[in-house]
């Protein structure tokens, strides 16, 4: 079933444009929603949240935005995925994205 949800989680991702043209709240909600079917896939039970910024750094860098995980602990990203998980609240982790997300800088903004 892997295969297939992955099909459409990232199809949905394709329908949103990548979270593309954005302003911040926007491109933070859109990124909560996908982050966490992305994290609803994951199938190893450690490094799941390594693989995930792996994906989602380029994605959130072409939508102009730079995200600093050293201003999140690990237990405040681990209570905001089981608040997504058990609870269906995707508000911890939008949050949490609020704090760590700023535009891209100049300096590394990738190449169309």
């Amino acid at each position: 079933m892997i295969s297939r949800s992955a099909g459409f989680v990232f199809n949905q991702l394709r329908q949103d444009h990548y979270l593309q043209h954005l302003d911040r709240e926007r491109f933070i909600e859109g990124l909560a929603n996908h982050y966490d079917q992305v994290n609803y896939l994951h199938s190893f039970r450690d490094g799941n949240g390594r693989t995930q910024r792996f994906l989602f750094d380029p994605l959130a860098a072409h939508a102009g935005w730079w995200w600093d995980w050293t201003l999140v602990t690990g237990p405040v990203n681990d209570a905001a995925s089981r608040a997504a998980a058990e609870d269906h609240d995707l508000t911890t982790w939008q949050v949490m994205f609020a704090v760590i997300f700023t535009p891209v800088p100049y300096h590394r903004r990738p190449r169309s």
